[in-house]
């Protein structure tokens, strides 16, 4: 027989605010209270597509540019090592190495920045790409 797992509980916070959640339209409604973890949380930050930034903790392998170098999109900038695994790091587009934050060996957390590319040409919002509707009639 599997044991059970205990659940642990968020302590609440006195007097803390109360969150309403209703997901669909006509929904069941939820009522909870903040707990202390909650109001611990960094508030949420909208990513710069110009940084490179480690998705996973591991270590810097080798670079295979400098600052200032030009590259195009999808050509090699380092190779990562996390879980045993060698990962190609590639330009997701045209520009020019302005800072490169890591040097071979270097043991990186997740989050960490790794380098920064300034675009040639603006870069469309990735969380909110522009969206074109054409008539098909």
């Amino acid at each position: 027989m599997a044991k059970k797992k205990k659940i642990k509980k968020a302590s609440k916070i006195p007097d803390g605010p109360t969150i309403y959640v209703q997901v669909f339209d006509g929904g069941r409604k939820y009522v909870t209270q903040s707990s202390v973890k909650m109001g611990l949380r960094k508030p949420w930050q909208k990513p710069n597509p110009e940084e490179i930034r480690s998705v996973i903790p591991g270590s810097v392998l080798s670079l295979s540019v400098q600052e200032g170098d030009e590259v195009a999109i999808g050509q090699e900038l380092m190779v990562y090592v996390a879980m045993k695994m060698h990962n190609v790091i590639r330009a997701p587009f045209a520009g020019k190495i302005e800072q490169i934050t890591v040097k071979n060996g270097d043991k990186l957390q997740k989050g960490a920045l790794m380098m920064v590319i300034r675009a040639h040409e603006p870069l469309v919002d990735p969380v909110a790409p522009e969206v074109y509707f054409e008539d098909f009639e």
